[in-house]
């Protein structure tokens, strides 16, 4: 991982998204996975952040980066249960699928339940 994928990881975890689009400028790779695998996407959609989500997307991340493990940006923010970032993440293509054989659905809380469900069970779901 190159300095400006560490400065692009870093500002999102902060929300900084002045930080984010220099990072972005110096060619920071907006794909590139931190050591636990986790894209910037991921973290933005952890910390619920739809503007970092906005910025990061524009800037060409891949909403189904981490597909293969099921650890994606949009698994992050169902988890963390922020409705603004899965609606965010599934207008820009994110799918819905099985994390480890269990249904996305099933990985939802907060106090944002019900809306998270209902963006859910009006997605495509694909396997």
């Amino acid at each position: 991982m190159k300095r400006s994928e560490i400065d692009l990881i870093r500002a999102v975890k902060r929300g900084d998204r002045t930080a984010i689009k220099r990072a972005i400028k110096n060619s920071a790779d907006v794909n590139d996975e931190d050591l636990q695998g986790w894209t910037p996407l991921f973290h933005a959609a952890r910390r619920g952040d739809v503007d970092v989500i906005h910025v990061l997307i524009e800037a060409g991340a891949e909403v189904n980066r981490g597909r293969e493990t099921g650890f994606t940006a949009l698994f992050s923010a169902v988890l963390e249960g922020h409705s603004e970032a899965v609606r965010a993440l599934l207008a820009a293509g994110a799918e819905v699928f099985s994390v480890q054989g269990i249904e996305l659905r099933s990985y939802a809380r907060g106090p944002e339940l019900k809306s998270i469900l209902e963006l859910l069970s009006q997605a495509r779901v694909t396997r």
